[in-house]
This record gives structure tokens, C-alpha cells and sequence, in this order.
């Protein structure tokens, strides 16, 4: 069992092959964690923003294995 995150480029690539489609772990939220401070520094919520676009179209690329 190996995380979609781990083997994206992998799929499309027919390196790997899911053998039980019907089955599926659990769902694993990813976090981001940081020093709360009154304001957030422009660099740090740039990161973010990068981060969060970035996850949203490798889960979009890998729709079509899940």
C-alpha cells in the first residue's frame, strides 16, 4: 500500500497498477504548521498558497487512478 502522493508520476507512467480498486485507505489529511504571530510574514502565506495549489492538481491529475 502505497500513497497516491508517493506514486503520482508513477501511475500515468504504468509503473505501478492498482490491483483493488474497490478498496481504499483511510483518508490522511496533511497539515502545515507555523509560529503564530500577529501578522503572517508575506513569504510564509506565499508558501502556503504554493503548497495548497500544488496538492489540488496533483489530486486533480490523479482522479482518474483513485
Amino acid at each position: 500500500m502505497k500513497s497516491v502522493w508517493d506514486i503520482g508520476a508513477d501511475l500515468p507512467a504504468d509503473r505501478f497498477r492498482i490491483v483493488l480498486p474497490e478498496w481504499r485507505g483511510p483518508d490522511v489529511p496533511v497539515h502545515a504548521l507555523f509560529q503564530k504571530r500577529q501578522y503572517m510574514a508575506p513569504r510564509v502565506r506565499a508558501l502556503f498558497d504554493f503548497l495548497g495549489e500544488r496538492f489540488a492538481d496533483t489530486a486533480r491529475s490523479l482522479e482518474p487512478y483513485l
